[in-house]
């Protein structure tokens, strides 16, 4: 296997439609696919299906194998889950060459382009006359506008997937007439390289930064029942089992002799692979903890463990996912986050037309930073492990159609993991009665079945000395809890694997221990872990210090959002709060807006619409004076005013196009209310 980068370059050589496959509420009918940041992208999954095509014609015409095409891109119609017809990618596995699969990126504006957007409005035809009522609106982007991004290939796909490239001559929406002009051109940026192998240490701490999208869904798109569904969710973080499953199989596939000598250590509880949470305020964030409660106006925050009643008009805390924890004047602060996520349409293709399905997915958005922690009994495993690492990582579900690319941001030696602002440090006191929460699903089990939490058990692993006749040397006096299934999916033998009913993450249990256990066996505890399937990340739990003295940040503003974000909402909020003045037609609106096209055209050149205006107000009667007169002084006054002041905000594009094209939106909508 040589992997290696191609960089991708789109130009637009027409008008482009990247639609997001929905219109805009009060705006545009055609609405242009965006990222968080407001920004225009080709999605990798869009760029996968254009490629895939164009490939599959390149086979073709030169008379080429054409099982490269599913070598490279998988089988069409394959669902995970389905019986592979190729033996090559083992039982269930994806059908084609593991080797070969094109990993993808998303294509995004080159920086330094700001003007990119730009409205269409189409009607039909009927009998070579309009149709009434078939008015739409489009955004589009503008012509020369630059896309770039990068896919990943073997080495000796590099010339295919050039050619490829180089045959794409369409993209986007209404290429029937005359969008989506482009020009696409890849280069070869180089190998991927290997993270260098560190030391023998007992923890290693990785961080990734999301590229693209992660989808880590909670169950199978092929299990029964799934095509009642029309939206699949994500957790929000990155399973330890996920990660074990890209480090284990790139040591099997590049060192064999190492993984057969040391499989059983890396696939025993000896190595813990423990879930990779996001990153807050440069702090890796832990679990919400359940329990708190707080009134409505938000005043009072407490938990019930503390307090044992819920007042009536108290409801559960908005704490989010996770948390940090920060210094306050009356204790330790909560700080709760979640990772932002995007909800985007996909396609369910299936093997028959009844398969097809149209569905929402959400995932993880790009820009988050996730932290995960690999802990090694044996430190001797860390050089491997360290080392089996590349530069980047593909993970989650549908990474070989532009989801899940991650680079990877660090791998080092760590004393400790996520959670230790929370934690007992040295030289605390130790208290008999403790606050235990859960970092991942947990559960024990007695004789082979699960059972919770096993108080006994649990007093063993805290080395707590025996008691009397009668007494008992551990008790759980009170928890806060939620039940999880925690299920999994192999995609080489191509099953599941075996379910089991966990606790689920931020669980705390209030336990009461005959004699205050020591630092040493809480770190040891923490360190390895509880109950069942520990190698995949479960069982991790941490011993919190200041528990009852938590309280809740307050934030003290919003945000701010990113400047392209604010100028759209403040666009739509003009629009939606600004009504038409005079009472013209929608006849008489819309020559209005077919002279500010030609203007903008003209780069803001307004004679022929002072001409009109002058016409209308003078020479038709004192009727249609008073309509056109009412709005002139409106038009005026827009194009007159600074259109930051005009929209309310700190700065925007500025100069007469700009502003006549908030007028056309502006006449647009108006023609579009119901009740003209």
């Amino acid at each position: 296997m040589s992997l290696i980068c191609m960089n991708i370059r789109l130009v637009l050589r027409s008008d482009t439609m990247f639609s997001s496959g929905h219109s805009t509420p009060g705006g545009e009918d055609i609405a242009l696919r965006l990222d968080q940041d407001g920004m225009p992208f080709l999605p990798g999954a869009t760029l996968k299906g254009l490629l895939r095509e164009s490939v599959g014609d390149c086979l073709r015409w030169t008379g080429e194998d054409p099982a490269a095409l599913t070598a490279l891109f998988g089988q069409e119609g394959w669902q995970s889950g389905d019986a592979s017809p190729d033996l090559t990618a083992g039982p269930g596995g994806p059908p084609g060459d593991p080797a070969r699969r094109l990993i993808f990126g998303d294509l995004r504006l080159e920086e330094g382009q700001t003007d990119w957007e730009i409205t269409r409005t189409f009607t039909a035809l009927e009998d070579q006359v309009v149709k009434t009522g078939t008015l739409r609106t489009a955004s589009c982007l503008r012509k020369g506008l630059v896309f770039r991004g990068m896919l990943f290939c073997d080495q000796r796909d590099a010339r295919l997937i050039q050619d490829g490239c180089a045959a794409l001559k369409w993209a986007g929406l209404l290429r029937n007439r005359g969008f989506g002009q482009i020009q696409v051109t890849a280069d070869p940026a180089g190998p991927l390289a290997h993270r260098p192998a560190l030391s023998p240490t007992s923890c290693l701490r990785y961080r990734l930064k999301l590229v693209t999208a992660l989808n880590v869904p909670q169950y199978r798109r092929s299990a029964g029942g799934w095509h009642e569904l029309n939206y699949t969710d994500t957790r929000q973080y990155l399973p330890g089992s996920a990660v074990r499953g890209l480090l284990l199989s790139t040591l099997a596939r590049e060192q064999p002799d190492w993984f057969a000598a040391h499989k059983a250590q890396l696939l025993g509880d000896g190595v813990r692979f423990l879930d990779a949470l996001p990153v807050s305020e440069g702090q890796a964030a832990v679990p919400a903890p359940m329990g708190f409660y707080e009134d409505k106006g938000e005043t009072h925050f407490y938990s019930v463990l503390t307090r044992r009643e819920v007042l009536p008009q108290d409801k559960r805390a908005k704490l989010g996912s996770f948390c940090t924890l920060e210094a306050g004047p009356k204790g330790p602060l909560l700080r709760g986050c979640s990772p932002k996520t995007a909800a985007a349409l996909r396609m369910r293709r299936g093997r028959t037309p009844e398969e097809k399905q149209v569905f929402s997915a959400n995932a993880i958005a790009p820009g988050t930073v996730l932290e995960g922690y690999i802990q090694l009994d044996d430190p001797g495993l860390a050089p491997a492990l360290s080392a089996a690492f590349y530069d980047w990582a593909w993970l989650g579900a549908d990474k070989f159609a532009g989801y899940g690319l991650c680079r990877v941001a660090e791998v080092a030696p760590a004393q400790g993991r996520y959670g230790a602002p929370f934690g007992f440090s040295d030289g605390d006191q130790i208290p008999s009665e403790l606050y235990m929460m859960l970092l991942s699903p947990t559960t024990m089990a007695r004789a082979g079945e699960p059972v919770g939490l096993d108080e006994e058990a649990l007093a063993d692993l805290l080395a707590l000395p025996p008691c009397g006749p009668g007494q008992k040397r551990l008790e759980i006096t009170g928890c806060a809890t939620a039940a999880a299934e925690q299920v999994g999916f192999n995609t080489t033998w191509g099953c599941a694997s075996p379910a089991e009913v966990m606790y689920a993450p931020g669980s705390v249990f209030q336990l009461k221990c005959a004699a205050p256990p020591s630092l040493a066996a809480l770190r040891r505890l923490e360190q390895t872990g509880l109950g069942l399937r520990r190698g995949e990340g479960c069982g991790q739990v941490l011993f919190l210090k200041d528990y009852p003295r938590y309280q809740k940040y307050r934030e003290t503003g919003r945000p701010a959002a990113s400047p392209l974000a604010e100028l759209r909402r403040a666009r739509c909020r003009w629009l939606l709060e600004t009504p038409v003045p005079g009472g013209l037609s929608n006849s008489q609106l819309g020559t209005i807006q077919a002279l500010c096209e030609r203007a903008m055209a003209q780069k803001g050149d307004l004679g022929d619409l002072r001409a009109f205006f002058d016409h209308n107000i003078k020479d038709k009667g004192a009727r249609n004076q008073a309509r056109y007169q009412a709005f002139r002084e409106a038009f005026d006054k827009l194009m007159e005013r600074p259109l930051a002041e005009t929209l309310e905000v700190d700065r925007c594009p500025d100069g007469p196009v700009e502003r006549l094209k908030l007028v056309c939106d502006w006449l647009d909508l108006s023609r579009k209310k119901v009740g003209r």
